[in-house]
């Protein structure tokens, strides 16, 4: 059975246990054994698709795996096979994957140099940003894009993660959507730096030059099941989405000194009242 194109973490999960189940075994040497086309193993192996239940059982029962894994990969299956609700909507495939590994996490870090975190924006900041992303896009395609990430928003608030946001000073400084837009969006930071699973901070601009300078934004999402960490890079090209561990580990780093070189919570707050009243002052 063909996966939709955007994988999900199911498929992920389901493809990293059959590569696990593999081994040292060439791929060539076991699909001749399963009597399979090797492309089909190598696309199942890749998460591209996902195997029929039959043709699962008959991989599991190759390798003698237990009744009880041998079930639990079953059901792994049919949810790896089963649409999610983002993949009805009309969002780029690394996006998807993004939304499907941020539902996932059970923590979330992000560094943003120009705009406020997507978790974190307000309805009316989020729209001036598509609107000016997407300038051929109708209004019915803005609201299409907006609920997306209104739901991402919903979704986070309802599951678990933790969310640790560093945003540049300068972000907050740009007249995205007008004053008042920006007053508002500032006032809602600084009402969710009292959320119990959010960690705030602001780069401010007197920390001059910083370890991630030259790199710019991305996310650290970090997941329990499976056990992994995803660095997610988005670009006007592309979305890149990187789990080598040398890439990982030198993000987990400039997480570490942009922490250091961060405002503490009091600080934060200080600073955001501070920007909430200069706006405050040019809208009215």
């Amino acid at each position: 059975m063909a996966a939709d194109e955007n994988p999900t973490i199911a498929q992920w999960q389901l493809a990293r246990a059959l590569t696990d189940l593999r081994g040292r075994i060439a791929q060539r040497r076991l699909a001749k054994d399963l009597d399979i086309d090797a492309s089909t193993l190598v696309r199942w192996e890749k998460g591209e698709t996902v195997p029929r239940e039959r043709q699962l059982r008959k991989v599991l029962a190759y390798f003698g795996v237990p009744g009880d894994e041998v079930e639990r990969l079953v059901a792994l299956r049919a949810e790896a096979a089963a649409p999610v609700w983002w993949q009805e909507t009309e969002v780029a495939r690394a996006y998807g994957q993004y939304i499907d590994l941020e539902n996932s996490a059970s923590q979330i870090s992000t560094y943003q140099d120009r705009l406020v975190p997507g978790l974190l924006q307000t309805a009316d900041y989020a729209r001036a940003i598509l609107a000016a992303g997407h300038p051929r896009a109708t209004d019915d395609e803005i609201d299409g894009l907006l609920q997306v990430r209104m739901r991402r928003q919903d979704d986070w608030e309802e599951g678990g993660a933790l969310l640790w946001a560093i945003i540049d000073q300068a972000a907050l400084e740009k007249h995205i959507g007008g004053s008042a837009v920006m007053h508002a969006q500032v006032q809602h930071l600084i009402s969710m730096t009292k959320h119990p699973r959010i960690d705030l901070q602001v780069l401010p601009n007197s920390a001059g030059a910083h370890a991630a300078l030259q790199t710019g934004s991305f996310v650290l999402l970090e997941l329990e099941m499976p056990s992994m960490q995803v660095i997610y890079i988005e670009s006007h090209t592309r979305n890149l989405l990187l789990d080598d561990q040398k890439e990982v580990t030198a993000h987990c780093r400039l997480l570490d000194h942009l922490r250091a070189a961060g405002t503490n919570t009091p600080q934060t707050r200080d600073l955001l009242n501070d920007l909430m009243k200069r706006y405050e002052g040019r809208s009215s």
